[in-house]
């Protein structure tokens, strides 16, 4: 500390005379203004110079030339570590740095070799020099979680060879897969599969690896998650589902790769809404369009088992919707239509945005205005609750489809 640095100066410079300072060290706040010449010395003297251009200093001047030198020890090791420089590390490490200490940017040596992809430096940082294989960093990430968020596969080999605790949460509950799925780092998660990580873990927002790949648009990863057994229709602590936030985002791709592995287009959040909600309520027609298709084909599935057809349900048996099942003598319209909006470019506007959404049958006449019953014809109001059955959907759902489409309609009339 500066504090000792100056200690040793009082008892070692005969320049001082071994005479103790008259006030305390300030912080090293104020020290680093006074070299600047922004603050006086601690014995009011005023002003002190700029270091190597004044004709006198004070101790506390000299003891923050010290403690700035040894932290630029500090970073100069942490660089080479992360260059994989290891002749330079030891150097480094023989002057008396020690191999837990923190460079400015708050990272380790092990942290930046980590970064940086070394295997070897890793490895002698920690056989040799003893570093800490799990130590933290500000944000209470281990070298495991940032060699995965840089996709330094070698590094993560090493340190998984090394003792590292895979299952490492940092501030926000994500473990090194985590890391590794939000940032689509392929070669660091397939390390992290073959050392058994949980597929399943969740951090303090109940997000899993596959949610996190999802909310950052990580269709490989995805793929990857889901062939290791990954559960695709798994809710956040809020309820909503991967298919949730790529139909916010209007992501085809994404929601076509959930559809190939089983996903549930009829799964609602905690506010009782769908991912035909959420898309609508993003303005993405053509995601909507696609998971209105997806809840008609499921419903008619249901529908036709009820009555004893023999039909296949992608959505209940968790196969690919895309492909004809064996057993399905007969597959409904729906189905047909749904499979060739599946991988069709040219996707038209969903049915409900047409009509302003629709509610369950039994709830219709309480989500229409007194206005819009008069309006109706008694065949308008059969084809709107017939609708409504087949989609589904929620009261609030048709709320916010009304009010969303009397705002289309001003907007056009204003126009």
């Amino acid at each position: 500390s500066p504090a000792d640095a100056a200690a040793r100066v009082v008892h070692t410079s005969p320049r001082l005379g071994g005479v103790a300072p008259l006030s305390p060290l300030p912080s090293r706040a104020t020290m680093m203004l006074r070299r600047r010449g922004l603050r006086g010395r601690s014995n009011g003297a005023g002003p002190a110079p700029v270091l190597g251009r004044g004709k006198s200093w004070g101790l506390a001047d000299f003891a923050a030339q010290l403690w700035e030198e040894r932290e630029m020890s500090v970073d100069v090791m942490c660089d080479a570590a992360e260059r994989g420089s290891l002749l330079e590390v030891k150097d480094a490490l023989a002057e008396g740095i020690s191999v837990e200490a923190k460079g400015q940017d708050g990272y380790r040596a092990l942290h930046r070799a980590a970064m940086g992809g070394s295997r070897l430096v890793v490895m002698t940082l920690i056989e040799v020099h003893g570093a800490e294989v799990d130590s933290l960093d500000a944000d209470e990430c281990t070298p495991l979680h940032v060699a995965a968020r840089d996709d330094k596969a070698d590094a993560c080999r090493a340190l998984l060879e090394l003792g590292a605790n895979i299952e490492a949460r940092n501030c926000a509950g994500n473990t090194p897969l985590h890391c590794a799925a939000a940032n689509g780092c392929r070669a660091a998660m397939e390390v992290l599969f073959a050392a058994g990580a949980d597929v399943h873990a969740r951090n303090t927002g109940e997000w899993t690896p596959l949610y996190i790949a999802a909310f950052n648009s990580r269709i490989e990863c995805i793929d990857m998650l889901a062939a290791q057994g990954a559960d695709v229709n798994v809710k956040t602590k809020r309820g909503d589902t991967a298919m949730h936030r790529f139909a916010a985002l209007g992501n085809l791709a994404g929601i076509r790769c959930l559809f190939a592995h089983g996903a549930d287009a009829c799964t609602r959040n905690n506010r009782g809404q769908t991912a035909y909600f959420a898309a609508t309520d993003a303005d993405q027609p053509a995601a909507a369009a696609l998971v209105e298709a997806a809840i008609r084909a499921a419903n008619e599935d249901a529908r036709r088992r009820r009555q004893g057809a023999d039909a296949d349900s992608p959505f209940s048996a968790g196969g690919d919707p895309s492909t004809p099942s064996t057993e399905s003598r007969s597959p409904s319209p729906e189905r047909e239509r749904f499979r060739a909006l599946l991988f069709s470019e040219d996707i038209p506007e969903p049915s409900l945005l047409a009509r302003g959404g629709a509610g369950a049958g039994a709830a219709l006449d309480h989500v229409l205005s007194p206005h819009e019953r008069r309006e109706l014809s008694r065949a308008e109001k059969w084809l709107l609750r017939t609708t409504a059955d087949e989609m589904g959907l929620g009261l609030e759902e048709v709320k916010a489809h009304r009010r969303r489409e009397r705002r289309r309609r001003k907007a056009t009339e204003a126009r």
